[in-house]
């Protein structure tokens, strides 16, 4: 996969997916795994997992959370004496974003360790 824009929503999809059917963790997981086997560069993996895992992971809060009516989101906003849950939205999307951000550097390096260059560049053909 060459464009840099396929892998992004392959790694939303991905992502989002996981998250759908096994618990929150997986995201690391599953970011490392796709950042080994279609990373490229180090700044382009890290945009694409970084950005991919906080849309995925903005998409199944707004998804779960209005299911049960922001229940649970207004209950941790007075928690932390948010005005509104609404602000638990971008706090939520850039704690996924550094996940995944470092989730996909971890990927990337340890493709970096493991495979030699000519492993990596035949896998583009």
């Amino acid at each position: 996969m060459k464009n840099p824009v396929y892998r992004f929503l392959l790694f939303t999809v991905a992502i989002a997916l996981l998250q759908w059917f096994l618990p929150f963790w997986v995201l690391p997981a599953g970011t490392v795994f796709m950042a080994f086997v279609w990373g490229k560069t180090a700044r382009e993996t890290r945009n694409i997992g970084g950005w991919g895992a906080a849309a995925s992971w903005l998409v199944l809060a707004l998804v779960l959370d209005s299911q049960n009516y922001h229940i649970l989101s207004r209950q941790v906003a007075a928690i932390f004496y948010m005005p509104s849950y609404a602000l638990l939205y971008p706090l939520m999307l850039f704690i996924a974003w550094l996940t995944g951000t470092f989730a996909a550097l971890t990927g990337y390096h340890l493709q970096r360790l493991l495979l030699s260059e000519d492993d990596r560049w035949r896998r583009d053909e």
